[in-house]
């Protein structure tokens, strides 16, 4: 209801009455004011679009919204990757379109991606519009950081100006959304998952129930989860100061991404720290993989020191009940590494079997986790 103006003031909305100091503004809504019906479903639509917590339903929600609104024959949402500088497209949400063979998994873009102009896209960091007799084709780049790191690729009948418009309205919606969201999700120094992240990742796998748009077959596959120390980190602290100390962990999270395939998921757990979930790997395999990290630390030439070491415990994640429970067990066989020489590799099972690592408690000075 809209109270009427002082006395003296025109009758006539909005008004201003001033109460001591404080002017009070008071507007009439009419049914003019009122959006139309299409503005107030794309509000909607902002909305639950801003309302995701996660990145997969972040990315389904801007597919089946814009699917909706424009009315698109095809949808597919690329992450994009470089490899040995070339870009490769990774679809991981699609909506109209059937998988294209090899996608994902080959290390050049697809024909489905060139007839698209998604390399085009990446190049020259802009949209890229084809038109041919069976509709329009749009890329659309997708901005974090450091660059492009996906395309939303959609072909339709035809794509009118406002619906052009809406188009990269929304993506720019989601790709700001995203990036908080990452934010969110990784370390500020290293860019690899924070301790936050941990917890859902590692339930996710436990569970046997992949993210939404994740193939069925991830839940066949092993996985293993690995604790790593760098060792003697807090002389480093001492002797060079806490912004070397920034630098060897930068340096050490970069031998980790360069050592670690694409599917591995990679975390700095607090100080010097970090934990690795590894996907599709048996006990054998993950240590031979771990092995191949420890010497690439003892190799690099870290400035100033020369040398660094890095511990390791892991432990095939098998029905351990809680989260808490597989942490556990690692850290148990990273302790004893720690305790027994330091820069070396070792596996809960293996020091189990041999005797050497009893079924017991937490030893003292582990990890808190959760």
């Amino acid at each position: 209801m809209c109270v009427g103006p002082p006395f003296g003031h025109p009758p006539t909305c909005p008004w201003v009455a001033e109460i001591g100091r404080a002017p009070i503004i008071i507007i009439e809504m009419t049914k003019s004011l009122k959006p139309p019906l299409d503005g107030w479903r794309l509000l909607e639509n902002v909305v639950q679009l801003t309302g995701q917590k996660e990145r997969q339903a972040l990315e389904t929600c801007l597919i089946s919204t814009l699917r909706e609104m424009i009315g698109a024959q095809e949808l597919i949402l690329y992450e994009t990757h470089d490899h040995q500088g070339e870009v490769v497209f990774k679809s991981v949400v699609r909506a109209g379109a059937k998988a294209v063979a090899g996608e994902g998994k080959s290390k050049r873009p697809s024909p489905l991606s060139q007839d698209w102009g998604l390399a085009e896209c990446v190049a020259q960091r802009k949209e890229v519009m084809r038109s041919s007799a069976q509709g329009v084709r749009v890329a659309l780049p997708v901005f974090g950081p450091d660059g492009v790191i996906g395309v939303l690729a959609l072909r339709c009948a035809e794509l009118s100006e406002r619906h052009r418009e809406l188009l990269m309205g929304f993506v720019l919606i989601y790709q700001n959304y995203l990036n908080l969201l990452l934010d969110n999700e990784h370390d500020t120094l290293t860019g690899l998952y924070n301790r936050r992240n941990l917890e859902l990742r590692l339930s996710e796998v436990m569970s046997g129930e992949p993210p939404p748009q994740r193939r069925s077959c991830d839940r066949e596959r092993g996985y293993c989860l690995v604790v790593l120390d760098i060792d003697h980190f807090k002389s480093i602290n001492d002797r060079f100061g806490h912004l070397y100390g920034d630098e060897v962990l930068l340096l050490f999270s970069r031998i980790m991404r360069k050592n670690f395939r694409e599917g591995d998921l990679l975390f700095r757990y607090g100080g010097e720290e970090f934990i690795v979930l590894l996907k599709n790997v048996d006990e054998e395999r993950a240590k031979c993989v771990l092995e191949r990290l420890r010497r690439a630390v003892q190799a690099y030439p870290f400035p100033q020191l020369g040398g660094v070491t890095v511990s390791i415990g892991f432990v095939v994640i098998d029905h351990q009940g809680m989260p808490s429970d597989v942490i556990s067990q690692a850290d148990r066989a990273l302790y004893y590494a720690k305790k027994h020489g330091r820069n070396q590799v070792c596996g809960f099972e293996e020091l189990v079997r041999e005797g050497k690592l009893a079924d017991q408690e937490r030893e003292e000075g582990s990890i808190d986790i959760f």
